[in-house]
């Protein structure tokens, strides 16, 4: 029975709601985190579609160290200049 409940939560599932959750970011998507991703060694423009239910902060440097350049709030795009990136 438990069986049963689990496989039909599972086919209940739509695809935007396996979408939600997730960062766009120069092409490849991230699964939301509560850490840091670096996404480049040194500072270029980043292309990022914020599909998160956060607000994503983009930092100057690696390791979200160096100051936050922009905020990408949830459901925006935006092109900031940075390294890495943290949500929440």
């Amino acid at each position: 029975m438990l069986g049963c409940v689990a496989v039909g939560a599972f086919v209940g599932a739509t695809p935007a709601q396996a979408a939600q959750g997730t960062l766009l970011i120069d092409g490849h998507s991230y699964a939301e985190t509560s850490s840091c991703l670096t996404i480049r060694k040194f500072p270029l423009r980043l292309r990022i579609v914020n599909n998160s239910a956060d607000e994503a902060r983009v930092y100057l440097l690696p390791g979200c160290k160096g100051g936050v350049t922009s905020s990408v709030d949830a459901g925006a795009k935006a092109s900031p200049i940075g390294a890495s990136v943290l949500v929440g």
